[in-house]
């Protein structure tokens, strides 16, 4: 659901988003808690990407170890090859 411009801005104004007066100290901590949230995104992000590829190794290490194995063609015979 999409909300107009004039609604979006009358629910800012509301939760006191708009004509905020801020010090230069708030206006500082404000800025190093987004910083410390946009870090805690990013290595969470890079342990999620570290996680996957571990995962991809995992199944392609298995992968290969059933291709590695000799098939023999003539099992079905009960030859021994």
């Amino acid at each position: 659901m999409s909300l107009s411009r004039r609604e979006r801005r009358g629910l800012a104004k509301n939760l006191g988003l708009l004509s905020k007066k801020e010090s230069y100290p708030q206006m500082m901590e404000r800025f190093r808690r987004a910083k410390q949230a946009g870090d805690y995104l990013h290595t969470h992000h890079l342990q999620e990407v570290k996680n996957y590829q571990e995962e991809q190794k995992d199944s392609d290490t298995e992968e290969t170890k059933i291709e590695d194995s000799p098939i023999n063609p003539f099992g079905f015979l009960g030859r021994k090859d």
